[in-house]
């Protein structure tokens, strides 16, 4: 496990490491086009976008696709991966011998907390990305993560705001367009399970 200064930083770090110039990181699109610089800038590789499972539109064009990164929640369509595509991604990705990166840094929205933390099942990954993470230092509100309480009631909170503003949103959107409830397709996931 390897802790840095964001998620966007911990993807940049991986893309550098895991990838060779000219390489291909393939991500589901739409997706938030800033990742496009933050991939390939460092690395020197290059973005592809594409339907899941799809590796066809970097081989056309002559690349290696290396990487297949998910961002969960998807932005800006907000759809979450469940665990059935989640499973089928990590069983299809070993044989086409590239690696998957999970972005999962919106489940828990807290503006200002600069920190990614990198999971990897590879030593070698590991004692890398520790060598060259002196550049991506955690913001000082990581101290906030080691307060359970405030955790839990941050959480609460937030879950309570975010339903209150889909059903403000939803409202609106009704009252403007005369739609009905086909044409707001967003679906909010919460649990009363503590942790």
């Amino acid at each position: 496990m390897i802790v840095t200064g964001c998620a966007a930083g911990g993807v940049t770090l991986y893309s550098y490491l895991l990838t060779n110039p000219n390489d291909a990181i393939l991500i589901p699109s739409p997706y938030y086009s800033y990742l496009d610089h933050n991939l390939s800038v460092v690395a020197q590789n290059q973005v592809i976008r594409c339907l899941l499972h799809n590796q066809n539109t970097a081989i056309n064009k002559g690349l290696h696709p290396r990487i297949l990164l998910l961002i969960n929640p998807n932005n800006p369509l907000g759809d979450v991966y469940d665990i059935e595509i989640f499973l089928s991604i990590l069983n299809f990705a070993p044989e086409k011998c590239f690696h998957v990166i999970i972005d999962e840094i919106y489940d828990f929205s807290l503006n200002g907390l600069r920190v990614g933390v990198m999971y990897t099942s590879t030593s070698e990954i590991c004692q890398m990305s520790s060598k060259l993470n002196f550049l991506l230092v955690p913001s000082r509100n990581v101290e906030l993560m080691l307060d359970r309480q405030w955790i839990q009631t941050y959480i609460q909170l937030n879950r309570q705001r975010l339903i209150e503003r889909y059903r403000q949103v939803k409202t609106t959107l009704e009252m403007i367009s005369g739609c009905n409830n086909t044409f707001i397709t967003s679906r909010i996931f919460y649990s009363n399970e503590p942790g």
